[in-house]
C-alpha cells in the first residue's frame, strides 16, 4: 500500500473531529473533504478515494460513500467548502479590513495555497473533472492565438491606454 502524507490542514480537522453520530450528510462530507482530496492525490476523485478517505477519519465507508454519492464534483465542492470555512475560521473579518486591498488579496491566496500544501495534484485533478474544461481549454488556446493577429469582440481584447498614460 502507498504511504500517504497529510496535510497540514488535515491533520488539524484530525484533531478537531467530532464524534457526534447525529451529524448531516454536509458536516460529515466537510469531515471528510481533507482526507478525500489526500487520497485524490493517488486515487483521483473517486470511490477508492472515499473509502480510504474513511478508514483514515474512522468513519463507516458505506456511510461515507452515501455522503458522496454525486460522485467527483460533489467531493470537489466538499472541499472547496471546508477550505473555505478553515479560511473564515482562520481569518477575521476585522482583521482583514485593517490590511490594504493588495495585501489582503496576498493574504487570502496564500491561505489557500498553504490550505492545499501537499495536494496539488488533487486540485490538478478537480480542474480536469470541472466541467466545460475541455471547452476552457480550446477558448483560452484560440484566444491565445487570435492575441498575435487582432483583438476579436469575444474573449480577448486589446490593452487600453489609462488618460493619464495618453500624450496629447
Amino acid at each position: 500500500m502507498r504511504a500517504r502524507r497529510t496535510s497540514p490542514l488535515t491533520a488539524r480537522c484530525f484533531d478537531a473531529m467530532t464524534t457526534d453520530a447525529d451529524q448531516s450528510l454536509d458536516d460529515l462530507r466537510l469531515r471528510l473533504a481533507p482526507f478525500v482530496a489526500d487520497a485524490a492525490v493517488f486515487d483521483g476523485w473517486s470511490a477508492t478515494a472515499v473509502r480510504q478517505a474513511a478508514e483514515a477519519a474512522g468513519i463507516d465507508p458505506d456511510v461515507a460513500a452515501y455522503a458522496f454519492k454525486g460522485g467527483a464534483m460533489e467531493m470537489i465542492a466538499a472541499w472547496t467548502a471546508h477550505v473555505d470555512r478553515a479560511m473564515e475560521q482562520a481569518l477575521s473579518p476585522a482583521d482583514l479590513g485593517r490590511l490594504s486591498i493588495r495585501e489582503r488579496i496576498r493574504t487570502l491566496v496564500q491561505f489557500r495555497l498553504d490550505a492545499i500544501a501537499g495536494q496539488q495534484e488533487a486540485l490538478s485533478r478537480a480542474l480536469a473533472k470541472k466541467p466545460g474544461s475541455s471547452k476552457l481549454r480550446a477558448s483560452s488556446k484560440s484566444c491565445a492565438a487570435s492575441a498575435t493577429r487582432s483583438y476579436p469582440t469575444g474573449c480577448c481584447r486589446a490593452p487600453t491606454a489609462s488618460p493619464s498614460s495618453r500624450t496629447s
